[in-house]
């Protein structure tokens, strides 16, 4: 473990210091100290896109960099932009859209580490439209059903809009209504809904259950396969403690490639840090991890939030990310 970690290290301290905006490394102190100011706290949504911050602590990244950080799972994705603004989260996590939103509403955030990347194929989204084994079997057929989304305006809920668009339909034709994504399962299974859209393991589980995959959303919605999640901090952070918000973000890269290369790893982690049944986790479609903190695929998901009258106006790409 200790050499796989030193060679990876070695083969990616140039491009990390460029992906996290060109600063000089943090060095750490000879106790393991580090030169930092305390405790990082990371706000965690307990899903696999956010696996990798698991695998940064076992595997030391952090410690390397001479920083300390600890998670805090967070159930509610809603308080966790105003934690991070007032200090109480140093970094929070987002897909793209709530954090998109939060940028346009102009609230001092910005992505200072990659995490989950978009899929760059149907066969390795982890976001699908599950349908009844006698449901529609066309995006047409969708009209006039009811389809349930995990929440108004989230990211599945774009996508979708984005491929009913693309085949005609118009979005306004469905009865759209917000479910957790196990309840939308139960609601498919007794004929309450007629399709979810929902992530993985659901995607895994509801197929298990019977249901059937009408489309893959991400990699069909959104044609770039860079970052599509993010971790973010606020501006007084990354103002006052930037080499450390620099150190995350090249731990985070370290950790994503690493999940990336090591299924086995990941799925360990799904198991032990985020309670999955063990054998779901080794059959359900697993994230792939973003390598670089370029803004590319937040700017096409700001742009079909635009297409799809999500969002007024996309927030300038130089708002979205630090540089």
């Amino acid at each position: 473990m200790m050499k796989r970690r030193s060679v990876l290290g070695l083969m990616l301290a140039a491009p990390l210091l460029a992906a996290c905006g060109g600063q000089s490394p943090t060095q750490s102190a000879p106790n393991g100290s580090g030169t930092g100011n305390g405790l990082l706290t990371v706000g965690m949504i307990p899903v696999a896109h956010f696996a990798p911050v698991y695998i940064a602590q076992k595997e030391g990244f952090f410690r390397e960099e001479g920083l300390e950080v600890k998670t805090q799972k967070i159930q509610n994705a809603a308080s966790i932009v105003p934690s991070v603004i007032n200090g109480q989260l140093s970094f929070g996590t987002s897909s793209g859209t709530p954090f998109i939103n939060a940028v346009s509403k102009n609230l001092p955030v910005r992505a200072v580490a990659p995490a989950g990347a978009n899929p760059d194929t149907p066969e390795s989204d982890t976001i699908g439209v599950l349908v009844g084994s006698d449901g529609p079997s066309t995006l047409g057929d969708l009209k006039g059903k009811t389809l349930a989304v995990n929440a108004q305006g989230s990211q599945p809920h774009i996508a979708i809009a984005k491929l009913l668009k693309e085949a005609g339909v118009d979005p306004k034709s469905l009865n759209i209504v917000a479910m957790p994504m196990a309840d939308s399962l139960a609601a498919l299974k007794q004929g309450r809904i007629q399709a979810a859209a929902v992530a993985e393991p659901f995607v895994t589980i509801g197929l298990q259950q019977g249901a059937q995959e009408l489309t893959a959303l991400y990699s069909l919605a959104f044609k770039s396969v860079g970052m599509e999640s993010v971790y973010f901090a606020s501006e007084q952070l990354i103002a006052s403690r930037r080499d450390e918000v620099d150190a995350f973000c090249r731990s985070m890269i370290k950790a994503n490639e690493l999940a990336n290369q090591d299924p086995k790893l990941l799925e360990s982690i799904l198991v032990s840090e985020l309670d999955m049944d063990k054998d779901l986790a080794g059959k359900m479609v697993k994230p792939t991890f973003a390598s670089n903190l370029e803004p590319d695929t937040l700017i096409e998901i700001s742009s079909v939030m635009v297409e799809t009258d999500f969002l007024a106006q996309a927030p300038a790409s130089e708002k979205l990310v630090l540089s």
